[in-house]
C-alpha cells in the first residue's frame, strides 16, 4: 500500500505539471494513471472529474462526480 501510495503521488504530480503547462491531454493520462492506481481514492476522483469536465468531456465527467458523491 505505501508504495501503491508513492505512485500515486508521483502520478499526481506529474499530472499537475501538465495543468500548470496547459497540456490537458498529458494532464488527463496521468489523471487517468493516478485514478487507476487508487480508485478508492477521493482527491485523485474528484481532480480526474474537475479536469473531464474543464476540457468539455461532460457525459465522461458525470459518472465521476457520481462516484465521488457516492463514497
Amino acid at each position: 500500500r505505501r508504495r501503491e501510495q508513492g505512485c500515486l503521488a508521483v502520478e499526481m504530480e506529474a499530472a499537475a505539471m501538465f495543468h500548470r503547462i496547459k497540456n490537458d491531454e498529458k494532464a488527463l493520462y496521468y489523471l487517468k494513471r493516478a485514478y487507476a492506481l487508487r480508485q478508492d481514492d477521493y482527491d485523485a476522483l474528484l481532480i480526474l472529474a474537475n479536469k473531464t469536465f474543464d476540457v468539455g468531456m461532460y457525459a465522461e465527467a458525470k459518472p465521476l462526480y457520481e462516484k465521488a458523491l457516492a463514497m
